[in-house]
């Protein structure tokens, strides 16, 4: 098989298996479709060959070119693995955007992007159907943000350490470093770690609803696909707190993994 797919590397020779894919070619045939010398086309001809791509006829002066699929199907077998798994996080996707039009807790919209070879960041934001002052009310205090993410003890002044016990179970000190009310907030999460990140909120009245946007930074980049899950699914408990209603966190971030695995680090 190492054979097919160094054959597959090169462009030209892609090229010349899609025609013959349609039907029989000469070399001549081959040449015109090809933005390369004749010389080149026949040097590409005998790596097919060889890795038994494709089959050759003689009719009187010409020789006729035409497609062997048979290796292909090993490539396809092996493949075959991989495609299931990325199926499966197709499907999630698909999911997903279906339980977005029927449900009203979630529109929360997230990204992800890298800051180095080994950090990366989250970011998420929605809209809630609330005042700003009263949601910052259930981003900074300890009962109302017992409702949707996590408990929260400590000092709750700047510069004050804090210690947190989050939905998801993850549980860790932080120190509050900004809190300009009711618009920025800013902790610094497992501080002087090497675990340490900046969690950064800011809050924006727009009309009589107000935008929360959610960032955090410093994040192990091989997990930040479950991080960004783990994010919407906080924010996505916000609005159920702000209606009443209990936490999903779990089955959220369960159905969410997948589809943030779909996404791309930018």
């Amino acid at each position: 098989m190492d054979v097919v797919l160094q054959a597959l590397v090169d462009g030209s020779r892609r090229t010349v298996l899609e025609i013959l894919r349609d039907h029989p070619a000469t070399a001549g045939e081959l040449a015109d479709a090809l933005p390369i010398a004749r010389p080149g086309v026949s040097r590409h001809l005998r790596v097919l060959r060889e890795a038994g791509l494709v089959d050759v006829r003689h009719e009187a002066q010409r020789r006729i070119y035409s497609l062997r699929p048979e290796p292909l199907a090993e490539v396809d077998a092996w493949l075959g693995g991989y495609r299931a798994l990325w199926q499966s996080r197709l499907d999630a996707l698909h999911t997903e955007i279906t339980r977005r039009e029927k449900d009203p807790f979630m529109k929360t919209i997230g990204t992800m992007r890298a800051l180095d070879e080994k950090r990366g960041a989250v970011r998420v934001e929605d809209v809630y159907d609330t005042d700003i002052d009263d949601l910052w009310a259930a981003c900074t205090t300890p009962e109302r943000l017992a409702r949707w993410i996590a408990e929260l003890s400590g000092d709750l002044r700047v510069g004050g350490t804090i210690h947190t016990t989050f939905t998801s179970t993850w549980t860790g000190p932080g120190r509050i470093e900004i809190c300009d009310r009711p618009h920025h907030l800013l902790v610094i999460m497992e501080p002087g770690t090497d675990d340490e990140t900046e969690l950064e909120a800011w809050l924006t009245k727009e009309g009589d609803r107000t935008r929360l946007t959610v960032e955090e930074r410093g994040l192990p980049l091989d997990h930040l696909h479950a991080y960004g899950a783990g994010w919407q699914a906080h924010l996505e408990d916000l609005g159920r707190s702000l209606a009443g209603e209990t936490s999903a966190w779990k089955a959220r971030w369960t159905e969410l993994a997948p589809v943030y695995a779909t996404m791309p680090i930018t």
